[in-house]
């Protein structure tokens, strides 16, 4: 983690002294307990990734996770993931057949018949 800070100063030295990530990097040590938690977490959603494929409530599950992963480890590590984060918003989140599917849902809710008595 300290490394990919400091190749951000190594990168583009004019823009100045970045942040120093030593607290986070030492937090991290700290708390091994709860960074296994978490590391751990991010390698099982990579690695059942796969799961995504079963069906659009899996992908839409297995999306937003990746993209809740990703600006974790943006935040931590000051890595760019954003194109990685659209497009698991756009194949995997897919809004455009969620939207169409709760409008679906609505309109056969709207058209039901009302049910005769005594039934």
């Amino acid at each position: 983690m300290v490394k990919t800070h400091r190749q951000l100063y190594y990168d583009n030295p004019s823009k100045g002294v970045f942040e120093p990530v030593i607290g986070i990097a030492q937090w991290l040590a700290e708390h091994h307990i709860i960074t296994r938690l978490v590391f751990g977490a991010g390698f099982f959603l990579e690695l059942f990734a796969f799961v995504a494929l079963w069906n659009r409530a899996w992908a839409l599950f297995i999306g937003t996770s990746f993209i809740a992963f990703h600006f974790g480890v943006e935040l931590i590590m000051k890595l760019d993931f954003r194109v990685n984060q659209v497009m698991c918003f756009i194949f995997l989140v897919n809004l455009p057949f969620w939207i169409s599917w709760m409008a679906g849902v609505m309109a056969r809710k709207g058209n039901r018949l009302p049910q005769p008595a005594g039934r």
